[in-house]
């Protein structure tokens, strides 16, 4: 997914530029929370990166989405971090009274293959 890029959400560093990631824990880091917040068909120029979250917090609530959730965060894992592997997944969809919609807040931690002491964790929520 390359080897500099923004942090997001975009915001300017001390000296005016855009802040960028440094290592290689923080690109993976940002990698994840794009493919995470970014719907599939959203891209243009890439229209098969991204998760189903969206599609799948205007479902009702019960015990297949919840295997839904954990199918698409396992699918994420496989299809685009294959150097990663997911060490804990925990999340919950919350109704969001003032958008009158649902939030989905996901928790992963993961660790980089062969790599000794790489383990990070990221939360996210998706509404």
């Amino acid at each position: 997914m390359g080897d500099i890029q923004f942090k997001m959400p975009m915001e300017l560093g001390p000296s005016n530029f855009f802040l960028m990631t440094k290592t290689e824990k923080e690109k993976i880091k940002e990698n994840i929370k794009f493919v995470f917040a970014t719907d599939i068909g959203e891209r243009v120029v890439n229209t098969k990166i991204g998760s189903n979250f969206r599609k799948i917090l205007f479902e009702t609530k019960n015990e297949r989405t919840d295997k839904e959730i954990e199918d698409e965060v396992n699918r994420i894992f496989k299809d685009y971090f294959p150097n990663l592997t997911l060490r804990q997944l925990t999340f919950k969809v919350l109704p969001d009274n003032m958008l009158q919609t649902n939030v989905l807040s996901i928790s992963v931690e993961y660790s980089i293959n062969n790599i000794e002491d790489s383990s990070d964790k990221l939360s996210i929520a998706i509404a």
